[in-house]
């Protein structure tokens, strides 16, 4: 029998090792592509989800604050949602474990020390003291009066009714203190007082420990936008030219300039990668692509540059180069108007200045001599 059952098992063993193995295989030949696929569809649907809720009507002016303030980043409203709940999360958890270590340590220091605080007109001799049983009986009053009052009852007692209480609670265990009685009561209503100051929850202060940190993405969005429109405002010039240099070789393909301009992209990348997958949907006219963009940019040279792109990318390519090399011809006509308003304007202050150095100077010499000149004899 028991030879049998060996020759049953082994076959079935060897049959379970092979179905692993050729399933192994199979898994290991599209484990990189199907896990990949399947995390970029749904984060995609999720942003996708984002966007929709946040067009609402009740959330546009929400949604174009962070267009805005999003339009030199490489990341979306998604993204941006996604790192401020890892923040919050973190930030609450930091919270919760500084405030659990700093009772754990204040409550160890309150349980296990005998030298704990205490006024100054209690000073008393410890001379024949049992330091333990001393401590052992603080505690204990500490304890009987945290069992017959709540953290918030205590909080709102005063120093003497807290006292009265713990001396109420000496009587009724009827302790032989090791320590005169007004000293052992003033040091539990030191211990008692900080045992509920240290789980005492500052509402405010952690709600604006919560929003500083909640808020930190959009601070940070601030400070690096200010410090991006100059940056943004060379690459937009860069980003017009390489749709003239490449928009004067035939045959033009619109699709292929958009790849061409998101790889050279570092502040409009973003919105281009947008366009491009706009423009891959059938479902959506290419048309109504930029009536957005256009109507929520409130820089007139980047609203510009997508009325260029729509141009070029639903009515005539080479109209829209020569727009845009209209616009450099302007824009370098306006360099020019501008450089000659300020030679003009430092012109007129320099012949001012000079007038009033002649004025100085002439006041300068004639003064001393109308005080030295005596205007009697004139009268």
């Amino acid at each position: 029998m028991e030879l049998y059952s060996y020759y049953f098992v082994l076959p079935l063993i060897f049959t379970f090792v092979l179905v692993v193995i050729y399933l192994f295989s199979k898994v290991r030949r599209f484990k990189i592509k199907k896990i990949s696929d399947i995390n970029r569809n749904l984060y995609e649907k999720y942003c996708d989800y984002i966007a929709e809720i946040f067009k609402g009507k009740n959330l546009v002016r929400i949604n174009r604050f962070y267009i805005q303030q999003l339009r030199f980043t490489k990341i979306n409203l998604a993204d941006l949602l996604v790192v401020k709940a890892i923040i919050l999360i973190i930030t609450v958890v930091l919270i919760l474990s500084i405030r659990e270590t700093n009772i754990a340590i204040i409550t160890e220091k309150i349980m296990g020390t005998f030298e704990y605080k205490y006024d100054a007109v209690y000073e008393y001799s410890r001379k024949n003291v049992d330091i333990e049983k001393a401590l052992n009986q603080e505690i204990a009053l500490l304890d009987r009066l945290l069992n017959k009052k709540t953290i918030g009852e205590i909080i709102e007692l005063s120093k003497e009714e807290i006292k009265a209480e713990i001396r109420i609670h000496v009587k009724s265990l009827g302790l032989e203190l090791e320590i005169p009685e007004v000293t052992a009561i003033n040091k539990v209503y030191y211990r008692a007082i900080d045992y509920v100051l240290a789980r005492e929850i500052n509402t405010i202060r952690i709600l604006i420990i919560i929003f500083f940190c909640y808020s930190i993405p959009e601070i940070a969005l601030l400070i690096f936008n200010f410090f991006s429109v100059k940056n943004a405002k060379k690459e937009l010039r860069f980003l017009k030219r390489l749709i003239i240099l490449n928009g004067s070789i035939e045959p033009v393909n619109f699709m292929e300039l958009l790849s061409i301009l998101i790889s050279k992209s570092k502040y409009y990348s973003t919105t281009l990668k947008e366009i491009q997958k706009l423009n891959y949907k059938n479902s959506i006219d290419s048309k109504v692509i930029y009536l957005d963009l256009i109507r929520e940019c409130k820089d007139i040279d980047v609203k510009l540059f997508y009325e260029k792109l729509d141009q070029a990318n639903n009515y005539n390519f080479a109209q829209a180069i020569k727009n845009i090399k209209s616009e450099f011809y302007i824009e370098k006509r306006r360099e020019i108007r501008a450089v000659k308003k300020q030679m003009e304007l430092i012109n007129a202050i320099g012949i001012i200045g000079c007038f009033l150095i002649i004025a100085i100077i002439t006041m300068y010499m004639l003064v001393p001599w109308l005080f030295a000149y005596d205007m009697s004899q004139f009268i």
